[in-house]
């Protein structure tokens, strides 16, 4: 059976601001709505009855969607990432239910990493995570994080022709200093 990572979203400003786990979607949703109104007073539990009391819910959407033996890593992944663009969570937990700090072997992270290659988030998805994160602003440390991943990452060559065409379709041209940066780069990867 299929786990899914959901996110939360306030509707006064499109952020996100829970990250969870379900099987069941709408009773997830109910859940989470009820433990606002009867549960203890969590973080989560006041930003929930602060929009019920204003006539409003959260949106639920869903992110991703693993296997049973994944969910873990992929939770905490996800509120890892989710923290770094500067969210403010109203999970009580790193995430995953267990003991914080453990360390998948490394025959675990390939198969995590093989379940995700090749999946692609849908349209609708992608375009609430984009509104979710317009004009977020990023600090030096998470521009530099997110740059480490992506170097490791690499371009694809399909992106790199998008890329390419889309420079050429917008009559786009590197200024001068731009150019010598490129050219010099291009000189230390030559000798290495």
């Amino acid at each position: 059976m299929k786990t899914f990572i959901y996110i939360l979203i306030d509707p006064r400003d499109n952020q996100v601001r829970y990250v969870g786990k379900t099987k069941n979607k709408n009773r997830r949703y109910y859940q989470h709505m009820n433990e606002a109104s009867k549960g203890t007073r969590t973080h989560k539990n006041n930003w929930l009855l602060s929009l019920k009391n204003n006539g409003l819910r959260p949106e639920m959407v869903i992110i991703d969607e693993c296997e049973d033996d994944s969910w873990i890593f992929l939770e905490k992944w996800y509120l890892e990432v989710f923290k770094a663009w500067g969210y403010n969570l109203t999970n009580l937990t790193q995430g995953g239910e267990g003991p914080s700090g453990y360390k998948h072997t490394e025959e675990h992270k390939q198969k995590m990493s093989n379940l995700h290659k090749g999946k692609t988030i849908s349209l609708e998805t992608r375009q609430k995570m984009s509104i979710a994160v317009k004009g977020r602003k990023y600090s030096d440390e998470q521009k530099k994080m997110y740059s480490e991943v992506a170097k490791k990452r690499g371009i694809s060559a399909e992106t790199r022709q998008k890329m390419h065409e889309t420079r050429r379709k917008n009559n786009y041209s590197h200024s001068e200093e731009t150019k010598q940066k490129i050219s010099q780069n291009n000189g230390k990867r030559k000798k290495n």
